[in-house]
């Protein structure tokens, strides 16, 4: 399962990361801010993904297919951290990202907890 993380993550910095359409408002620049914030985002879902299923109990392991299926939502927000306008101050970007970080801690927190 562990694996599984490495793959996805990868493909999270592969398609969401690295590429650039230079045609969109909100990819043709990224400021230090926006790649810092997007990284922290997807490192912090790789290190919750792995503590999730780390600390999962052997009798009830908890698997990348039900963290995909289960926090669906929180997933599509670090998928569209790519979104953030560049334009915006490099506090309200900053904002942005430890937003998505908090609301993912905290789903991957309510996930452990209902297990």
């Amino acid at each position: 399962e562990d694996q599984k993380v490495v793959m996805e993550v990868a493909k999270l910095i592969r398609e969401d990361f690295l590429a650039q359409n230079a045609f969109t408002d909100y990819d043709f620049t990224c400021p230090l801010p926006k790649t810092v914030g997007m990284l922290s985002v997807i490192v912090t879902f790789y290190d919750l993904c792995q503590k999730a299923i780390a600390d999962s109990p052997s009798d009830a392991k908890l698997t990348y297919a039900h963290i995909k299926t289960s926090l669906a939502p929180i997933i599509q927000k670090v998928i569209d951290g790519k979104y953030v306008d560049p334009k915006s101050s490099t506090a309200d970007i900053t904002r942005e990202y430890a937003n998505i970080v908090d609301e993912m801690k905290r789903e991957f927190q309510n996930l452990q907890d209902g297990m």
